[in-house]
Formats: C-alpha cells, sequence, structure tokens
C-alpha cells in the first residue's frame, strides 16, 4: 500500500471510527469510498539546482520560499545547455533574453553555432591585471 492510500484510509475510515468512539451520542458515521475523493497528484521529478541536465529530459525544479509576509514565490530555473550544462537560477544566466531565444531553435545540428552566437551576445569586461595590482598597492 502506497503512501497516499494510507493517507486516504486514516482519513477516510479511522477518523471516524475514533471519533464514534470517544464522542459520546455519536455512534453512526458514513464512511466514503476512497474514489468519491480527488485524486491527489503525485509529487512531479525534477533536477535540483547544480544536477547535469545536459542530456537528461527531466526538467529542473522550480524553487519556492516563504517571505516574512506568509506569501509563497517562485524562483524559476533552466537547464543552461550554452553554459555548464546545469541547472540554473534563470537570473544567475547572463543575457537570458538572448539565451531563451536561441535555445528553443537548437535542434540536433545547429547546437554549437547557436552557442557560439549566444556567447558573442555576452558583453565580455576584460580588467588589465597591472591596473589591479597598482590599485590594490594605492590602498
Amino acid at each position: 500500500m502506497n503512501l497516499w492510500k494510507m493517507v486516504a484510509v486514516i482519513h477516510v475510515v479511522l477518523i471516524p471510527i475514533i471519533m464514534a468512539a470517544i464522542v459520546p451520542g455519536m455512534s453512526q458515521f458514513t464512511v466514503k469510498s476512497p474514489s468519491a475523493f480527488i485524486k491527489l497528484k503525485k509529487p512531479s521529478i525534477c533536477l535540483p539546482l547544480g544536477n547535469p541536465c545536459l542530456n537528461s529530459s527531466i526538467p529542473c525544479c522550480t524553487l519556492t520560499y516563504q517571505n516574512s509576509y506568509l506569501r509563497i514565490g517562485t524562483i524559476p530555473t533552466t537547464c543552461f545547455k550554452f553554459g555548464k550544462g546545469v541547472c540554473q537560477v534563470n537570473q544567475s544566466i547572463q543575457n537570458f533574453n538572448e539565451y531563451s531565444k536561441l535555445i528553443e531553435q537548437v535542434n540536433g545540428t545547429n547546437f554549437q553555432e547557436l552557442k557560439n552566437k549566444y556567447l558573442i551576445s555576452i558583453p565580455i569586461v576584460y580588467t588589465c591585471p597591472q591596473k589591479i595590482t597598482l590599485e590594490m598597492k594605492n590602498l
């Protein structure tokens, strides 16, 4: 018997029997068949952050959180196929809009071409090592 069926049996059968035994005057109770209840969804399978996802058909997990106002929020994640090939938060992917457009166009033959196109679209910042050394000496 799986967990969901055990929970249904406890709620449908055992709780009314216990309540009938405890509460005086409550000698009759009805038991509904489990088919009368809404079927519970099985939790979907997903890959947690940092897991390799390049050759997987399983989606990355969406992060959920609860803030101090008891509001539940979500943080979207994506398999970053043009990078390390692991599940990442969307905000951590540079130029995410361009990435999402290009990744939709990927097929078996154009992966490397679109990856190069994405890498070219990322602004590159180069800092001269000598400048860093000079600034550190001035501190």
